[in-house]
């Protein structure tokens, strides 16, 4: 909508997750043919040579759409920088189904200076509105779901697909709203299942920072265990590992899913097929 309509000039700035799985540049070339190939043709580096690029260098703006806000607080792209020159409307990127109580995406207090806040539900809404009084806050749904409507006639035919997606936090961390993650006590068991049914197909589909997580942050792997682990895997001819950003395809063609990552337990379910949480 906002590229055909002319009151509008659109620019997409990439910008890379912090201490994710793959490289920074792997994800920007990820995210601008993601994005090229859903027609945007505006699209500019906010990251270049392992550092942020200042916004004053490569566009001015008047309203600016964020859909994370801690992983680049301290860099140009900040909400305090970005409010001196536009307009901040939040779209979260993940459901958030949590109460504030457990979980501090609603409290965060850069959300204080957003004129919008687009939510999931009316259930999240009340939340961000809470905690969050003097910004607009509007249920528009998860707009990444209405890929489903593509793909929703995905299905592989000849093999049973199953999807497997830890989360990057592990028991006893030091967020104790997030200590859900079970990866580090779970994956030699995944690598059994592999190996005892070749007959299904597996994805190994981790949460972007999970490699990081398990070996510098929780420690719960060595980098070699995590390097064994992946070798090992990807061995087996049934077990492929997806990396992407853009997976509602993959929720479509799928079977099922093992996961315990919180927002997918929203995402998966228009795919209509069995999820096992661990």
């Amino acid at each position: 909508t906002l590229i055909k309509d002319s009151k509008f000039k659109l620019q997409i700035v990439l910008i890379p997750v912090h201490l994710a799985n793959i490289s920074y540049d792997e994800q920007m070339e990820q995210m601008e043919k993601f994005f090229l190939s859903k027609g945007y043709k505006n699209i500019v580096y906010g990251f270049k040579g392992g550092k942020f690029v200042n916004h004053d260098k490569i566009f001015t703006t008047n309203i600016s759409f964020f859909v994370q806000n801690w992983y680049f607080a301290t860099s140009p792209f900040s909400f305090a920088n970005m409010k001196k020159i536009s307009k901040i409307c939040y779209m979260p990127y993940s459901a958030g189904i949590f109460k504030p109580s457990v979980n501090p995406t609603f409290t965060y207090k850069e959300l204080g200076m957003c004129s919008y806040i687009f939510t999931v539900n009316g259930y999240v809404n009340d939340f961000y509105k809470e905690h969050n009084p003097k910004v607009t806050c509007i249920p528009s749904g998860m707009l990444k779901l209405d890929d489903y409507s593509i793909y929703s006639d995905e299905n592989n035919k000849e093999r049973k697909m199953i999807i497997y997606s830890p989360h990057w936090t592990a028991e006893n961390t030091e967020q104790k709203y997030a200590s859900f993650g079970s990866f580090d006590v779970e994956y030699k068991d995944f690598l059994k299942l592999i190996k005892d049914f070749k007959n299904i197909d597996f994805v190994f589909k981790p949460h972007p920072r999970l490699e990081y997580s398990m070996v510098h942050e929780v420690k719960k792997m060595t980098q070699e265990e995590w390097d064994n682990f992946t070798k090992e895997m990807t061995s087996q001819k049934n077990c492929t590992i997806y990396n992407q950003g853009d997976y509602i395809k993959l929720f479509a063609k799928s079977d099922g899913i093992i996961n315990n990552s919180i927002s997918f337990i929203a995402e998966y379910q228009p795919s209509n097929k069995p999820m096992f949480f661990l």
